[in-house]
């Protein structure tokens, strides 16, 4: 049987149920063929389904028969010059043809903070030039680098992490499976604590102060130290301020120092361990 008699094959004379048949087609291929594992989509109607299907089969057959090129192959080796050779000017000029001449193929560097053209420019040309990997492209897709994902900016990450998890504790948003709290704790002391031991006394504290107001923080200080493997410690510390009311309307008002503790595997950071005003992890 041809791949156009197999696409062309007939289950069922309703159009509905010969596509949802064709869709567990689909998925048995997925697993079958390219390993992947898709539970069932729900909510959507077959016809969306169906073509995410196709477009996921597509993907992945143009990845597992992509070429190893590096990107300076795929930028079709533009001419430039080296950094050390141009001044501040000349270095924002070649900064922007480059990256117009990356956008015109679908190719992207994202940073997490805004750094100076001249970081930039010396990171395209000296290092991402250089990067290879399966490159393919399909209608309507852009290939992303993060700038960070070469050069880990831990002040950054530790302070944006700070910030979440205290607007996310503001909120009320920390949950059993609160994503930030890293799966082995420890405390000051240096013993273990459970997560879900921690995660608890967070809920009761909730639970104790259904509402909180009048909140202000300031991060004022961070400190890390990571290894060459991307594996290491940090802290950040600041000042915290809120209003905690109870059911009965009272409300207390807690305020003075935060200390928050963080893990890093492998560059990336979550917390290890907190303390703060009202509640010590």
């Amino acid at each position: 049987m041809s791949k156009h008699e197999e696409a062309e094959e007939k289950f069922s004379d309703d159009p509905e149920e010969q596509l949802r048949i064709e869709n567990e087609l689909l998925k048995l291929k997925l697993n079958a063929e390219l390993g992947g594992k898709f539970e069932a989509l729900t909510d959507i109607p077959p016809e969306i389904e169906h073509e995410f299907l196709k477009n996921v089969i597509a993907f992945e057959n143009h990845h597992a028969n992509a070429e190893i090129l590096t990107v300076f192959d795929v930028l079709e080796k533009p001419g430039f010059e080296i950094a050390d050779n141009l001044n501040d000017e000349q270095i924002a000029i070649e900064l922007s043809r480059i990256e117009a001449i990356m956008e015109e193929r679908a190719i992207v560097v994202d940073y997490a903070v805004d750094y100076s053209a001249r970081v930039k420019y010396c990171f395209l040309t000296e290092e991402l030039f250089k990067h290879e990997s399966s490159m393919f492209s399909m209608p309507g897709m852009t290939t992303h680098y993060m700038y960070e994902e070469f050069h880990p900016n831990h002040d950054y990450e530790i302070n944006s992490k700070t910030e979440e998890f205290l607007n996310d504790w503001l909120n009320q948003e920390i949950k059993l499976d609160y994503s930030l709290i890293a799966d082995t704790c420890t405390n000051e002391q240096g013993d273990n604590v459970e997560r879900a031991q921690l995660m608890q006394k967070v809920i009761w504290f909730y639970e104790s102060y259904p509402t909180f107001n009048s909140a202000d923080f300031s991060i004022l200080s961070v400190a890390f130290l990571v290894d060459e493997t991307g594996q290491g410690a940090g802290t950040s510390k600041g000042t915290l301020s809120y209003g905690a009311t109870m059911e009965n309307g009272e409300t207390l008002l807690f305020a003075g120092d935060f200390t928050v503790h963080f893990v890093c595997s492998y560059n990336y950071w979550q917390i290890n361990y907190f303390k703060m005003p009202g509640l010590d992890g």
